[in-house]
């Protein structure tokens, strides 16, 4: 996409591995590629990282990808709880919560 000129929000909890794959996309035209640290297990987490992407580009993300994920090895009916809401937390509600902080900004 960032060949395509779209500018290229990155999201991890890992700094350096992010900022590398920001350093590898492409700048076409005036593209402006970004990379915000965020635990998106974390609701309070994601809400900030949704208002520093609009202070970022005065706009809404139009595109998301979410690459995040977690795997918990386990029978679910066995899984701790703790396990469990993390699982789903990073799998599931970081979309959810997304997409309706993303609408309170707009």
């Amino acid at each position: 996409m960032a060949s395509q000129g779209v500018s290229i929000a990155a999201v991890d909890i890992n700094r350096e591995a992010m900022e590398d794959t920001v350093q590898q996309l492409p700048i076409v035209s005036s593209t402006k590629h970004s990379s915000f640290v965020v635990d998106v297990s974390s609701s309070s987490g994601v809400n900030n990282m949704v208002k520093d992407i609009f202070k970022t580009y005065d706009r809404a993300p139009c595109i998301l990808v979410n690459s995040a994920g977690v795997v918990a090895d386990e029978f679910v009916l066995k899984m701790e709880e703790e396990k469990f809401d993390r699982v789903l937390n990073i799998n599931l509600k970081v979309y959810i919560i997304i997409i309706f902080y993303s609408f309170e900004e707009v």
